[in-house]
């Protein structure tokens, strides 16, 4: 298993332009200290608390969009090329395929989000003032603010691998595993007025804006936990779904 996650993690790294990503991610948040410095005034300064809350929320949904692209090549793409073939004839279980390239994926993107939460942690408390927050602080209220992106994350990673492989189609994929992440926001908007609407998926996949504090949503369940399992479950039935197909469909 450790050289099936092994083989994942080196074929992102270097077949999937993770390269490119982390410049983009360098570039933005060169861009954001630059702009933010520049729009300063004396009177309203930012702080490194808002610097790193205000970038990270930005670029954990750039994290989660690349780990949705990840999955996609790792599954559609090789179906293609004809590499997924070569993995099943290896003495490995179909199950075990499947499972390393689902769960190595999310690792590998969950560890770049970190990544650039670290950075832009450390950036924003070199350029911008502390105001009596200990870097200890900052970083542990941003620790917190990633663990309400997890759960996004995972049905992301869920429902990718579900439609890689019942479309064998990187587009379709992409397209079809996007919808929800540009559109979920109008749909709980336009389903809040009905009562029904809190048993659509879609009002649970933000948990960040349903739950935190600062969140722009209404929470369609009392319970955060609640949330986070009804989209658990949805995430587990991807796969499972993904997992049935994929050991009885010729990958030919």
């Amino acid at each position: 298993m450790m050289g099936l996650w092994k083989n994942e993690w080196i074929k992102a790294w270097y077949g999937r332009k993770i390269s490119i990503f982390l410049m983009v991610m360098a570039g933005l948040i060169v861009l954001g200290i630059g702009l933010s410095l520049l729009v300063d005034t004396s009177e309203d300064k930012m702080t490194a608390m808002e610097f790193s809350f205000q970038s990270t929320s930005l670029f954990t949904t750039l994290g989660i969009l690349y780990g949705v692209i990840l999955m996609t090549g790792a599954i559609a793409s090789e179906f293609s090329t004809g590499t997924v073939k070569q993995l099943c004839i290896r003495p490995m279980s179909r199950f075990q395929v499947l499972i390393a390239k689902w769960t190595g994926n999310m690792v590998f993107s969950l560890a770049i989000i970190v990544f650039v939460y670290m950075i832009t942690i450390i950036a924003g408390v070199i350029f911008f003032p502390l105001e009596g927050e200990s870097m200890g602080h900052v970083f542990y209220d941003m620790g917190k603010q990633l663990l309400y992106y997890v759960p996004t994350l995972f049905f992301y990673i869920g429902l990718a691998t579900m439609m890689a492989i019942l479309t064998k189609n990187t587009a379709v994929t992409l397209v079809v595993t996007l919808l929800p992440f540009f559109f979920s926001t109008i749909v709980s908007i336009l389903a809040a007025t009905v009562d029904w609407s809190k048993w659509l998926f879609f009002t649970h996949i933000h948990v960040w804006n349903n739950y935190h504090p600062d969140g722009m949503q209404l929470a369609p369940f009392d319970s955060m936990w609640a949330s986070i399992t009804f989209l658990t479950l949805h995430a587990l039935l991807f796969l499972f779904i993904a997992h049935v197909v994929f050991k009885r469909r010729d990958v030919v």
